[in-house]
């Protein structure tokens, strides 16, 4: 993207608000946020009005350091007059919620409902934050939200209640069976690869082989099945989901939302 940059730039075609914001999102995806910084500052420089998807871009390539990230998520909506959207607010929680920061999550969750309906990519990070954690009443609890609102969950987010099960301190056990069954008997899902490696490390893989037998789950034929390409996109969890949103983004019309501040004379 730098290159294609530099050439236009070589060939005196000035570029535009597309161009930066196309800069920044490789960046992001490349997992260069200095870069990413350094872009979205050159844009203000060349006087090209950031824009709320350019802002996004930039939040998703640091949102790895929730820090950085809550910097500049303030420094756009006060600097550049940027009205975050939900992506901007999934950005953030995400950030958070990877980074061990559930209250700060829980706070632009707060947000983003004021505004906007949360969807499968806001809970999915709720959840995995929590399940990072250990903190299975949490995940449950997000969850139970979730599909409260009317959005559906999916093995994604149950098998990150396992992970939670499996994290938690003490390991719980019970939990993890209970969930299974219930994921099972009452839901009609089966398990995936995912789900049994997850249950072997924290059941041991006797107890998971008499609960698949008494749950009539083919645990030899899920657990020698290799994930195929579906699945191991599936198993990046809300990575997968941001890039469709990006996606969506990039198909939205650039118009700032209002006028920058100006800047005080000194």
């Amino acid at each position: 993207a730098e290159g294609w940059f530099n050439r236009g730039n070589a060939e005196r075609i000035r570029p535009n608000v597309v161009t930066l914001t196309a800069v920044i999102h490789a960046a992001g995806n490349s997992r260069e946020p200095e870069k990413a910084i350094f872009w979205y500052c050159k844009a203000r420089d060349m006087r090209i009005d950031p824009t709320t998807v350019m802002h996004a871009c930039l939040l998703h390539a640091l949102r790895d350091n929730c820090t950085a990230a809550q910097e500049w998520f303030w420094f756009g909506i006060d600097q550049d007059g940027i009205v975050p959207n939900s992506v901007t607010y999934n950005t953030m929680i995400d950030s958070a919620a990877r980074n061990g920061q559930s209250a700060l999550a829980a706070g632009f969750f707060q947000q983003m409902c004021q505004r906007f309906m949360p969807d499968a990519s806001t809970f999915g990070s709720l959840i995995n934050g929590a399940a990072e954690l250990g903190d299975v009443h949490a995940a449950r609890a997000w969850l139970e939200l979730m599909e409260n609102t009317g959005v559906s969950a999916n093995l994604i987010n149950w098998n990150a209640l396992f992970k939670a099960c499996a994290r938690s301190q003490p390991p719980r056990k019970d939990v993890a069976e209970d969930l299974l069954q219930f994921l099972v008997r009452v839901r009609g899902c089966t398990p995936d690869t995912v789900t049994l490696i997850t249950l072997v490390g924290l059941l041991g893989k006797a107890r998971v082989k008499e609960l698949c037998i008494a749950l009539d789950v083919d645990y030899d034929s899920i657990i020698r099945t290799p994930l195929d390409s579906r699945e191991a996109k599936r198993s990046l969890g809300i990575q997968a989901d941001q890039s469709l949103q990006f996606l969506r983004l990039s198909r939205l019309h650039l118009k700032r939302s209002r006028p920058r501040k100006s800047a005080k004379k000194k």
